[in-house]
């Protein structure tokens, strides 16, 4: 399900102050285009228990075990009061905290899902964090968007008007596009603001790469005949689609509230099913990666230990290694 329109662009939540008052608050994937092994199926929506899990939506406030505890929607590490963030909560974005990256060479943009506008800061710090455990050294900055209504497809459509804010900022002055690396990591809706900001920039500018985690998002979105493809195919040089089918919030909570399978659950599907037609191919510049083996919960993706961001720093090296040949 696409969703609605978004409201006036100049419609505004309210919105939280930072701390300091300065502003608002390893395994590379499968070959590009190569679908994982067998994720070619339509998630049928068949027992009650698929029901009762997606009563709790993508929000994902019900965490799993695990070895170090850290895991769950609601447990993030506490970032720095002057952390950098992109506000997208404005018809005229802006950023606060930025000045030390204007020059940096790479940089790694963040953007939350539903109701993570709060945590906006948070879960970029602890992004950086994973990161850095993983021994690679990138500036990350906080993209926070009108996220935090409890009504979902109100969320969902307001992802198309994130998208293209975070597009107009990225198309700004304030970063050159061509001299520096800029990686998107999008998770949930986030990963739809990367979509809809990808289909926003189109031929006009370029990002490095985009990471899309437990996205929410129809799995033949970014199909020949979807809403993603153009965008996917044009506005960024890589785009992997780290999905997991112990996603419960992606896999049974967007199969409910969309009908429709989740991008983020068991990857693209562009043969059809039941009802749909065959709609085409992936692009040539889109690869599906299969972390179900790492990741088993919805908000753990980019978190130390529990996550799969080994995964995306190896993908990020290999995209470096062939641009550099």
């Amino acid at each position: 399900m696409t969703g609605t329109h978004p409201t006036d662009d100049g419609a505004q939540e309210e919105r939280r102050t930072s701390g300091d008052g300065g502003g608002t608050e390893t395994e590379t994937g499968a070959k590009r285009g190569e679908r994982s092994p067998g994720v070619s199926r339509r998630r049928v929506l068949q027992t009650t228990a698929a029901t009762a899990v997606g009563g709790a939506g993508l929000a994902g406030a019900t965490g799993t075990a695990s070895a170090s505890g850290f895991t769950g929607c609601d447990d993030w590490l506490e970032a720095p009061a002057e952390f950098p963030e992109i506000d997208l909560t404005s018809s005229n974005p802006s950023a606060m905290n930025f000045d030390d990256l204007e020059d940096a060479d790479e940089l790694v943009v963040h953007v939350h899902g539903w109701l993570g506008l709060e945590t906006s800061t948070e879960q970029a710090y602890t992004l950086e964090t994973s990161l850095e455990e993983s021994d690679y050294d990138a500036s990350v900055v906080a993209a926070s968007w009108s996220a935090d209504t409890l009504n979902y497809w109100g969320a969902e459509s307001e992802t198309e008007t994130a998208g293209r804010r975070l597009a107009s900022w990225l198309r700004a002055d304030r970063i050159d596009l061509e001299e520096t690396t800029v990686r998107l990591v999008g998770h949930s809706l986030g990963g739809r603001c990367c979509l809809e900001a990808l289909a926003s920039l189109g031929d006009e500018a370029t990002v490095d790469s985009v990471a899309l985690v437990g996205t929410a998002a129809d799995d033949d979105s970014v199909c020949t005949d979807g809403e993603f493809a153009y965008g996917v195919s044009t506005g960024a040089d890589a785009v992997y689609n780290y999905h997991s089918e112990n996603d419960d919030s992606v896999c049974y909570g967007y199969d409910v509230q969309s009908l429709s399978s989740g991008l983020g659950c068991a990857g693209s599907d562009c043969e059809g099913g039941w009802t749909t037609d065959d709609s085409g191919s992936v692009p040539d510049n889109y690869t599906d990666v299969d972390v179900t083996d790492d990741v088993d919960d919805h908000c753990d993706y980019l978190k130390p230990e529990v996550g799969c961001v080994p995964r995306l720093v190896a993908d990020f090296e290999s995209e470096s290694e062939s641009d550099a040949e």
